[in-house]
């Protein structure tokens, strides 16, 4: 006669009563009725939050489309955005809110209007901070807002189409 172990549930399983030092898992039915009605419910429920999640995040589209992206190893960063069509100062006015920037340190987007055509990326390669901002700066394509985060978190946004401001291509002044 062989001694038997005591009937265990661990995790969804039940061991039997089988002679000492053999243990075998068997899985455990189903009660009728309650745990598959509520695991129905949870399984529901989560469909329905992924969902509203999914639609929530296709209706915050950002305004403008990344042409070229910067980052030196402080980590300083120049982007070169170009705004989507039908984009105003206002959709644009936030942009800074929404790009990556370090504590302590600057971060530069210069932001194209939708009518400059097809832009290529002058930033990504460029080998310094200084260099970056000049390859946009030159001046060969006008931008028509400026936007940074200074090393001390001050957020400064300025549409170049109103003029007035020495950072802004001369002849949009």
């Amino acid at each position: 006669m062989y001694a038997t172990q005591g009937s265990v549930r661990t995790s969804g399983w039940v061991r039997s009563a089988l002679p000492m030092g053999e243990v075998r898992a068997l899985p455990v039915q189903a009660r009728a009725g309650g745990s598959s009605r509520r695991c129905t419910k949870v399984l529901s429920l989560f469909a329905s939050i992924c969902l509203l999640t999914f639609l929530a995040g296709c209706q915050n589209e950002k305004p403008y489309e990344q042409i070229g992206y910067f980052k030196d190893d402080m980590p300083n960063r120049v982007f070169q955005l170009q705004a989507k069509e039908g984009a105003t100062s206002n959709d644009l006015s936030d942009i800074l809110a929404q790009l990556p920037h370090t504590a302590g340190q600057m971060t530069i987007a210069f932001i194209f209007g939708n009518g400059v055509g097809e832009l290529t990326d002058r930033v990504t390669l460029q080998r310094s901070f200084v260099d970056a901002n000049a390859a946009v700066s030159d001046g060969q394509i006008e931008w028509q807002w400026w936007a940074r985060i200074s090393p001390d978190g001050e957020y400064t946004f300025i549409n170049c189409s109103l003029g007035g401001h020495t950072i802004c291509p001369e002849t949009s002044q």
